[in-house]
């Protein structure tokens, strides 16, 4: 029976060539022209389904994003690929595999080979004619390294579990379903899910030693202990499990030593985790890599010479964001051996940039290898997005689909712009990825430089003119606004508010909307506008990226950092300081707290816990007072942070205030019955009152009481 796929696209001539070249390959296409239909098309196949559905993201009547909602609603899990000429930008296509699991995402002018490749896997599982070669069984990771044997279990959508054994005794197992990691496992003590709870806050230190203790006695996992006990819940499991996975992928990805491969879907039935893609944290892991662990797999492979191969245009586009520079993409051409490309290296880390990039080309089968010289029609190509990836975001779906220019020529040209009114280059590319606002909540868009040197050689009539001049004032308008200033709304405005506007703006600066008009150089202003009007309505009407959003717009207008990493970095950093205070590492906790501060000034629970550390290294009974009135400031502010509260009764029990030190503890233990620092505190605030009773009890005692 032949593989049946939903195609849902409003351009009939695209839908037909999609659809043509789906039917070469065996496939039978139910081709519909909207939204609605494709609904329509999906609940009278309900005894057959699809096992693929293409969408094109922007359709009349029904989206496609409405699309994929309604049949995510339906409860299938079918994989959903994306088209869009209007919604381009990263920040869209992650949006749309976040929230609808989308397994690829293209964009327009559309590359059908490489869709239909995409396609190609989910027809084989659906009973098509193509057939997927299995993965080897086992052998050598030189010559079969992680990356590769993951990469190709996701791109051929493979079900199994892969065993890694390191040279140096390094053990790992990835748990494959369908193309997607479902569970991660690695030798490494740090990379358990007791260290990834006690991370996320879920256990505290010393319920994860308890925990491993008990696991050693009863000779079970550390899962089974963790449930059976009740200390965290099946939501928290499942996340727990789920952060791991990219841990142990970038962990990996360059290990040398042997692998076993075991077809089978017997785990599916027992792995905690939803599965989740692998490519982007594999490329994420050789990002860090260093030359000493990919130079093994390099080394041998020198005096090869490269030219692009399959999937060239997949992964030349990347080289940037996985390998800190895309040096090779021009160098790579059928005469330059691998040693000489190293060789040529400017720098140490450019040197380390060239092996990442050869090992991932090499990887993903993206070049063709050989000893002779291998005949090339003209240099390399280069994909669109190669140059702007130096100053933008990694891509947010692994199997996005380079933008291809309408002719070779234009293919090759670096895409470097020009200020307007200039004959001068800027300083670097700047094609409008996202970056960081320059101004104080700004939109999240960087303002696209314009070339508009091609504008001089056209004669625009009166309708374009004033198209353009409509476009350019709002691409000067919304350059520095927040997102509730492009959308023309206020900050307490609905999730329909901000549709509302949405759809007002998104009516007059659409594409459509000037359909048959040359715009020239405001063409690039315009899909500007658009992805910025869109990314201020997505994060507007989410309530989590929305919070997120003011959050970070507090946190600039209080000189707090937002950069992401730092503040995860800090994050850590407050966590490790509160065991050390745990462990009466005081000292060496105030200095991780300093910097904890520095990057999140309004954390009242690093600010509490900093004035506590403060406090006790000097133990001044006079100044207590004034340090508990300020803990309890923090804690009212932060309730949730209940060692807050405990440690204003640890510092009363420590100037000898034992009624007011256990009318703090006991706060805690009533919000949390099971916290462990403050059950501990409480039991030593008993022992202090029996000392006391016993003393006052004794005639010594009643002497020295005073």
């Amino acid at each position: 029976m032949a593989a049946k796929i939903l195609l849902a696209e409003d351009d009939a001539t695209l839908r037909d060539t999609v659809a043509e070249a789906l039917r070469q390959e065996g496939a039978e296409v139910i081709g519909v022209a909207n939204g609605v239909q494709a609904v329509e098309a999906w609940d009278a196949a309900a005894g057959d389904p699809p096992c693929a559905v293409i969408l094109d993201a922007l359709m009349p009547k029904m989206t496609g994003f409405d699309c994929a909602k309604l049949l995510r609603g339906k409860g299938t899990d079918v994989p959903i690929i994306f088209v869009s000429g209007v919604y381009k930008s990263p920040a869209q296509q992650e949006d749309a595999k976040e929230k609808y699991g989308c397994v690829a995402y293209f964009t327009k002018p559309l590359d059908t080979a490489r869709l239909v490749e995409t396609v190609k896997p989910y027809m084989a599982g659906a009973g098509g004619a193509v057939e997927v070669e299995p993965l080897p069984a086992d052998g050598n990771l030189l010559e079969c390294p992680p990356l590769y044997l993951l990469w190709r279990a996701q791109k051929e959508h493979q079900t199994g579990v892969l065993e890694l054994f390191g040279a140096a005794g390094e053990r790992a197992r990835v748990f494959v379903y369908k193309g997607r990691a479902a569970l991660a496992q690695h030798s490494d003590p740090q990379l358990n899910v007791g260290v990834e709870l006690v991370r996320a806050g879920a256990i505290d230190a010393d319920s994860y030693k308890q925990a491993c203790d008990l696991a050693v006695q009863r000779a079970t996992g550390l899962y089974d202990v963790l449930k059976g006990e009740g200390w965290v819940s099946d939501a928290q499991a499942r996340a727990a499990y789920k952060a791991l996975i990219p841990r142990v992928l970038e962990r990996v990805v360059a290990l040398a030593g042997r692998f076993r491969w075991v077809a089978s879907e017997a785990f599916t039935n027992i792995v905690p985790a939803s599965s989740v893609p692998m490519l982007d944290s594999l490329l994420a892991g050789l990002r860090k890599a260093t030359d000493r662990e990919i130079e093994p797999h390099v080394t041998p492979r020198r005096p090869l010479r490269l030219a692009p191969g399959d999937n060239w245009m997949s992964f030349a586009g990347r080289l940037v964001e996985a390998c800190g520079s895309d040096s090779l993409l021009r160098a790579i051409n059928g005469r330059a051996t691998i040693a000489q490309m190293l060789e040529a290296a400017s720098s140490p880390g450019e040197r380390t940039a060239r092996y990442r990039q050869v090992f991932l080309l090499m990887s993903t089968m993206s070049v063709q290898a050989s000893m002779e010289p291998i005949p090339m029609s003209g240099p390399p190509p280069v994909p669109v997005q190669t140059v702007a990836a130096a100053s933008a975001a990694p891509a947010a779906v692994s199997e996005a689909a380079p933008t291809p220019a309408a002719s070779q020529s234009q293919r090759m040209r670096p895409l470097t712009g020009v200020l307007p009114g200039s004959d001068q280059a800027p300083p670097g590319p700047s094609i409008g990825g996202p970056s960081s606002a320059g101004s104080s909540g700004g939109n999240m868009l960087s303002k696209p430089v314009v070339d508009t040197r091609g504008d001089a050689s056209i004669k625009f009539n009166a309708a374009e003119s004033a198209a353009r001049d409509k476009i350019k004032a709002k691409f000067d308008a919304i350059d520095g606004q927040d997102y509730y200033a492009v959308l023309g709304i206020k900050t307490d405005a609905t999730p329909a508010d901000a549709k509302k506007a949405y759809l007002g703006l998104a009516r007059d600066f659409h594409t459509d909307a000037f359909a048959g008009l040359n715009l020239g150089s405001g063409q690039v202003m315009l899909d500007h506008i658009f992805q910025v009007i869109q990314l201020a309505h997505s994060t507007m009407a989410d309530e989590r990226k929305r919070a997120e959003y003011d959050a970070k717009r507090s946190f600039e207008a209080a000189g707090a950092s937002t950069d992401v990493a730092a503040i995860l970095q800090a994050e850590a950093e407050l966590h490790k300081a509160q065991l050390l205070v745990e462990r009466g590492e005081l000292q060496n906790a105030a200095k991780l707290l300093a910097n904890v501060v520095s990057i999140m000034p309004n954390n009242d629970e690093a600010l509490g816990l900093q004035k506590y550390c403060t406090w006790w290294q000097t133990k001044n009974a006079a100044a207590a007072p004034d340090v508990v009135r300020q803990l309890e400031e923090h804690f009212k502010k932060q309730p949730g942070a209940l060692t807050l509260k405990e440690f204003q009764g640890r510092i009363w029990m420590e100037i000898g205030d034992l009624n007011k030190a256990s009318a703090a503890i006991k706060k805690v233990l009533e919000a949390d019955p099971n916290h462990q620092s403050a059950t501990r505190a409480m039991r030593a605030l008993q022992r202090k009152k029996e000392e006391a009773d016993k003393k006052a009890s004794s005639g010594l005692g009643k002497l020295f009481k005073r």
